[in-house]
């Protein structure tokens, strides 16, 4: 049967023309395109792809095939999870495997069917009569929204966002998911007030976070698309005016003098809307040198979650920006709690991505709160044994052979402890 799914990715097609900007994510990427050169592709190669992927976050070639592959998932997360599922136990070496075989069936059958179509069967109850495999009830909980599917640190794509940068007192404030962040010059991590920014900032920030406004990588410039304009920035002072009949580079004040005409000649009802967006190009262009990429900060996107991280030496701030199962949350502090709150939360592991960092804490502890944590550590190890003993002596009071037993073993405990 062939699978409608992988064959609407075409995971092999998006491997071909994939092109990577290191070795490591050339080597990387080859070793899949050499795969598929001779075997077909796989909800496992394309899962198994994406946990390794993560590896090479600073590729930007490889990042930008995980995001194509993670956001086609993403638009299809449970007819994908339901694949998946069938793929494993069709390849499972399981006693049981006589028994999955309708279950799997029946799921392919719906599995025919597009995303939409798929859920709606679902909560009609399309799985009633396969929720005896523990698989497809997890799936169907998911639909459900009983409890959400487990996420594994595969699963999450992350962007770095750009920003105006503007000075404030001894650090600095950018601006990220509609929040402005201020960076102390110890390292400290606050959120900061729409009232300690400029205007020009917040006017800005606006359009860099508008759907008009792109980032390209390559030539780390900026693109605007308003009204079938194209309007490209590379360097602070100068633009680049591109229609489909011209192409023309302007300064700062010939492209004020430009956007003075188009607003003089446009209807009444766009004209403070449509002047509001030029002078934030032109406002744009001015202070270029001043909006970088924010290498610092990452916005995370999980099935389940999204959610902002910035770390700044051994600190961390993290806060909740949506979610389908969880309130909102927000950490401030170290590394190490951090990264632990944004698990237990998110289940994503972040540690491997913060290894640095979380070294870092671990060193400023001192030898003295070592050995503090250990003798604390080390006692209550020691009780739980005591308390295990002593309930074991209840249960075989009647039992001379395992209380003789018992009694020798809380001896070597007294004899370690000393």
């Amino acid at each position: 049967m062939v699978n409608k799914l992988l064959a609407d990715m075409d995971f092999a097609s998006i491997i071909s023309e994939s092109v990577a900007q290191t070795q490591t994510g050339s080597e990387f990427l080859n070793k899949y395109k050499s795969w598929l050169m001779a075997n077909e592709s796989t909800c496992g190669l394309v899962n198994k792809f994406l946990a390794e992927g993560r590896q090479y976050n600073y590729d930007n070639g490889v990042m930008a095939v995980m995001e194509k592959v993670a956001d086609f998932i993403q638009l299809n997360k449970t007819s994908w999870a339901l694949s998946s599922v069938c793929e494993s136990l069709k390849a499972g070496k399981s006693s049981y495997n006589f028994l999955n075989q309708p279950a799997i069936a029946q799921v392919e059958k719906l599995l025919e069917n597009d995303e939409e179509t798929v859920n709606k069967y679902i909560k009609a109850g399309a799985l009633k009569n396969v929720m005896y495999v523990t698989e497809f009830r997890n799936v169907a909980k998911q639909v459900f929204h009983n409890t959400p599917m487990v996420e594994s640190s595969a699963d999450f794509v992350m962007v770095r966002p750009i920003s105006l940068v503007e000075s404030c007192g001894d650090g600095y404030l950018f601006e990220v998911a509609g929040k402005v962040i201020k960076i102390a010059a110890d390292g400290t991590i606050s959120e900061g007030s729409w009232n300690d920014v400029s205007n020009t900032f917040r006017v800005v920030s606006s359009l860099l976070e508008s759907n008009i406004c792109s980032f390209d990588e390559t030539s780390e410039g900026l693109t605007v698309k308003y009204n079938n304009v194209e309007y490209q920035i590379n360097e602070a002072g100068k633009i680049v005016k591109l229609t489909s009949q011209e192409e023309k580079e302007m300064t700062v004040e010939e492209l004020r003098e430009n956007n003075r005409l188009m607003t003089m000649a446009a209807n009444p009802r766009f004209r403070n809307q449509m002047a509001q967006v030029l002078e934030a190009i032109a406002l744009t262009c001015e202070n270029f040198d001043k909006i970088a990429k924010m290498d610092n900060t990452g916005i995370y996107t999980t099935k389940s979650d999204r959610f902002l991280v910035v770390n700044e030496g051994t600190n961390m701030y993290a806060t909740l920006l949506a979610s389908n199962h969880i309130g909102l949350w927000t950490i401030n502090t170290n590394v190490v709690e951090a990264l632990e709150t944004i698990k237990k939360n998110t289940r994503v592991s972040l540690s491997e991505k913060f290894n640095e960092q979380v070294k870092a804490v671990v060193e400023q502890t001192s030898a003295e709160d070592k050995a503090k944590i250990e003798a604390e550590l080390k006692e209550a190890r020691v009780q739980g044994i005591k308390e295990r003993i002593e309930a074991l002596r209840e249960q075989y009071k009647d039992n001379p052979t395992m209380l003789a037993v018992l009694s020798e073993a809380a001896q070597n405990l007294q004899t370690a402890e000393e």
